[in-house]
């Protein structure tokens, strides 16, 4: 198993390790697995939670997930991934009161990549494209 592109979050006096994961370090199209997830008081002794993101058959993220990132808003955890699939590709979002059960949000990405995105920021009116990782 290998793992990287790593990224974590602290809760409480806990530490949680987040990290693209598969079993080659990459295959012939350069995928990666899933999401895997560990645990550690101290940030030297981990536990393995399993994995928390993996892509879904049938799905817009069907083939694989290629980075995210995690945060803490308004009482819970968010993940902005970038995952692909056979006919669609994107900035994927999951959802969690604990950070332990993940929720994928959606059955399409939040933000498309590659196409124009019209948003507003600070009152002012943008326009932007999401083009690699969250």
């Amino acid at each position: 198993m290998y793992n990287q592109d790593f990224w974590f979050i602290r809760a409480g006096n806990t530490y949680h390790a987040f990290y693209l994961q598969s079993m080659r370090y990459l295959d012939k199209k350069g995928q990666m697995g899933h999401v895997g997830h560990a645990t550690s008081q101290d940030l030297i002794h981990w536990t393995d939670q399993g994995p928390v993101i993996a892509p879904q058959t049938d799905t817009w993220n069907d083939d694989y997930i290629v980075a995210s990132s995690v945060a803490a808003l308004a009482g819970k955890y968010w993940m902005v991934y970038t995952g692909y699939g056979r006919n669609q590709r994107g900035i994927g979002l999951a959802v969690a009161d604990d950070l332990m059960e993940w929720k994928k949000d959606g059955d399409k990405p939040v933000a498309p990549l590659g196409d124009a995105i019209t948003s507003t920021w600070n009152g002012k009116l943008l326009t932007w494209k999401a083009v690699a990782d969250p």
